[in-house]
């Protein structure tokens, strides 16, 4: 709706746009999309620990004393985070082999629903993307028209966002502290 109004010498042109009171949450992620990160650079320019020379094609990660203190100090022997740390920089070379080959992709998500606006730039996994981080961007544009007035129905139980990702990581460290177990 496009309205005119006068004050003294000019005249204000007023767009308004009415919309439901009631939204429906899925219409809010439905609008979620996730698009590439144009922006983005390089993973080494932007991420720590991703230090590395390339030599005739081969990538050459240098040695990182700091993460071997990190696993020692968590309790492994000094073999033990020597192996750790070997094993984690060889993951990280074959991570950095594969980006040399595929290319990087980073992602953007974006939420544009009835005027209101959310964003999250330089996600580095599609899935975590497309996931969860679209579910809580589409939470984030939900409590904002609830606090504009609008009614969100069929809203998923925050908390349980929260508490799944508590239960992950979780299950990651349990997973995880067999890493010392090299008996």
């Amino acid at each position: 709706m496009r309205t005119y109004t006068r004050e003294k010498d000019v005249v204000v042109q007023i767009d308004t746009e009415v919309f439901p009171a009631t939204v429906d949450f899925q219409a809010i992620l439905d609008s979620v999309r996730i698009e590439p990160d144009d922006c983005a650079g390089p993973p080494w320019e932007t991420c720590d620990g991703l230090e590395h020379t390339r030599e005739n094609d081969r990538v050459i990660v240098p040695w990182d004393e700091s993460l071997e203190r990190w696993y020692h100090a968590r309790g492994a022997s000094k073999q033990v985070a020597k192996q750790l740390t070997a094993r984690s920089l060889a993951k990280r070379r074959e991570y950095l082999e594969n980006v040399y080959v595929d290319g990087y992709k980073v992602w953007v998500v974006i939420c544009n629903f009835q005027g209101f606006h959310d964003s999250v730039w330089g996600v580095d996994d599609y899935t975590y993307a497309s996931g969860e981080l679209s579910e809580e961007i589409a939470l984030n544009i939900a409590s904002e028209m609830q606090t504009a007035g609008f009614d969100v129905t069929n809203l998923p139980d925050r908390l349980r966002l929260y508490t799944q990702d508590r239960q992950d990581r979780q299950d990651t460290y349990r997973r995880n502290i067999h890493l010392f177990d090299w008996s």
